[in-house]
């Protein structure tokens, strides 16, 4: 029986393997690109992420410098250049501007040394009188310290919207720090 010309045509493609490297190194390609925009998408994320925290950091540390004195504390009552330096040490990452502080926030209290695991525990507000002793939450011999908490935050906006996981990455990025003032 012959077979008509459409069939002997349509047999000779399906064995014809000469376009089959082209269409592999397609799918190969595509597939690493995809790959290889998440790494890109995550690591800008957590690159993000570091320097936020890197941010409040250096806004701590900025309060410090600008505000440990005796007469100055409790900073946020005494000490009138602490705005200045927390903005200047939130921006001081490659962020830059997009790094802002929380609301709510500074927040600064006196805090003790827990006797089991180290944490600290708030034993009093700023606005009354400093605690004598930490007897009461840990160690009597210990005097409370006053910490000044910071916490920032930053909207990260993903590059690869659509064939990446950047989507589904959180859009506010926010960290804290706690330092000790006096």
């Amino acid at each position: 029986m012959v077979q008509p010309f459409y069939l002997k045509t349509l047999f000779r493609l399906l064995r014809d393997q000469s376009g089959l490297a082209a269409m592999e190194l397609a799918l190969v390609a595509g597939t690493l690109s995809t790959v290889m925009l998440n790494g890109v998408e995550i690591a800008r994320f957590y690159f993000a992420k570091m320097e936020v925290q890197n941010a409040t950091q250096m806004a701590a540390q900025a309060v410090w410098k600008n505000c440990d004195t005796p007469a100055k504390s409790p900073v946020t009552i005494n000490c009138s250049a602490r705005t200045t330096a927390m903005t200047n040490g939130l921006q001081s990452t490659s962020l830059g501007s997009n790094v802002t502080l929380s609301s709510g926030y500074p927040t600064e209290a006196y805090y003790c040394a827990a006797t089991a695991d180290g944490s600290l525990i708030n034993v009093g507000s700023v606005s009354s009188p400093k605690p004598t002793t930490c007897s009461p939450n840990g160690s009597g011999a210990d005097t409370p310290g006053d910490y000044i908490v910071i916490q920032a935050r930053y909207t990260y906006a993903p590059i690869f919207t659509g064939i990446t996981i950047g989507s589904l990455l959180p859009t506010t990025i926010t960290a804290s720090t706690k330092m000790r003032i006096q």
